[in-house]
């Protein structure tokens, strides 16, 4: 009875996660179709970086961010903020902002978005030494707090979606991208660990 009553609550909640993006959609957000197309435009980047390296995809990074938070941002602006839950809100911004530094300041900016040349090896400073995939956290957190801080909004659920996408997206980046396009990928991932944090700092790549 235990485990059926577990399965009975967990398909209730995926019927509301769904019924919300659906809702989001009716309402012609399309928040759902934004987030693939960003990830769509992440894969692409990085299939690019370990194949024809074309120079125009080689903005599909930066690209697909612009979609992501540009479509959330034009989301929100609809919201009534007179029910926001403003400490919520501050913590949300302070992950956007550890988010933003993470993948476009703690890494050479030319070197990781731009120029992308054979034989790179992995940074070896900073928060990277921590996990190897440290703006997955910030991610997370920053929608699951801006959820918190907007309810009803429906952005919480579409977070959650987008941090399984993201999930998918580093899965694919640690097994195939990265040892392909750093040279001591696989002997950096011996000493750092995936996702979970260690106190000790090791090089470590985006």
């Amino acid at each position: 009875m235990k485990g059926s009553f577990f399965y009975l609550c967990v398909l209730n909640e995926l019927v509301r996660f769904l019924w919300v993006l659906l809702y989001n959609y009716k309402r012609g957000e399309c928040l759902v179709f934004w987030g693939l197309v960003a990830f769509i435009l992440y894969f692409i980047y990085d299939i690019n970086d370990i194949t024809i390296r074309n120079r125009y995809m080689q903005k599909f990074f930066l690209l697909g961010s612009l979609v992501l938070f540009g479509r959330s941002i034009l989301f929100l602006c609809a919201y009534d903020f007179s029910v926001c839950v403003w400490i919520f809100l501050l913590f949300a911004c302070i992950f956007l902002a550890l988010l933003i530094y993470t993948l476009f300041f703690a890494l050479p900016f030319d070197e990781t978005y731009v120029s992308q040349q054979e034989g790179r090896k992995a940074c070896s400073s900073g928060i990277y030494g921590i996990c190897r995939h440290p703006g997955f956290w910030w991610f997370f957190f920053m929608f699951l707090f801006l959820g918190l801080a907007l309810p009803g909004s429906g952005i919480m659920h579409f977070g959650l979606f987008c941090s399984f996408l993201n999930f998918l997206y580093i899965c694919f980046q640690d097994f195939y991208v990265f040892p392909r396009t750093f040279v001591d990928y696989n002997e950096y991932k011996q000493r750092v660990p995936f996702l979970i944090p260690r106190r000790k700092k090791y090089a470590v790549s985006r």
